[in-house]
């Protein structure tokens, strides 16, 4: 919609495709009502509930869909685990991981947009998955929440970014998040 992300984050209008293969569109679309608080839906959104894997047509529905769409800003995939390629049998972990990735960096970059995926932690705290998962992204954003219901952090760490950790706050109200400023600086203050 061109306004401002979590309160203070300057984002350029553009359409988005958001890929929701978790979620069913009733509940996706009361959590989308809710957040607009009354104001028009964003009309360069596009919800997809249904998508094939990568490999089984999903890139390419993907990269038609950049294709015809000039003004694309962001495409969020979510879940990987219902969008991923289904691993070769004789590929170990890390390899499968990496090429499963390669593709969609490309189309990122071929059509300059932000593409996020994603994925959840496994129990240790670490991303599921090989190092590749961490490793072949340009950018990770990590959510930790320390309190499920009203904060988190949002660490950032990337190739072309300074890592950073921001104090977030769910506004269970508005069902925005709102940048409450750098984890350091707040958790001494």
């Amino acid at each position: 919609g061109g306004t401002k992300a979590m309160g203070n984050v300057a984002c350029e209008q553009g359409q988005v495709l958001y890929i929701s293969l978790e979620e069913g569109d009733t509940l996706f679309q009361a959590k989308l009502n809710h957040q607009a608080q009354g104001r028009p839906l964003p009309k360069d959104l596009e919800v997809f509930f249904e998508w094939p894997r990568m490999d089984e047509g999903g890139l390419d529905r993907l990269e038609i869909w950049l294709s015809a769409r000039k003004r694309a800003r962001a495409v969020f995939i979510d879940i990987w685990a219902k969008f991923q390629p289904q691993r070769q049998r004789d590929q170990n972990v890390y390899e499968g991981d990496y090429i499963a990735l390669a593709p969609l960096k490309a189309l990122a970059q071929k059509y300059h947009v932000a593409l996020f995926i994603v994925h959840h932690e496994n129990k240790l705290g670490m991303i599921s998955g090989s190092s590749a998962m961490s490793g072949a992204p340009d950018t990770l954003l990590t959510w930790k929440r320390t309190n499920p219901e009203v904060r988190g952090v949002l660490a950032m760490e990337g190739r072309q970014i300074e890592g950073r950790e921001l104090i977030i706050e769910y506004n269970k109200e508005t069902s925005q998040l709102i940048n409450l400023g750098e984890a350091g600086s707040l958790r001494v203050s």
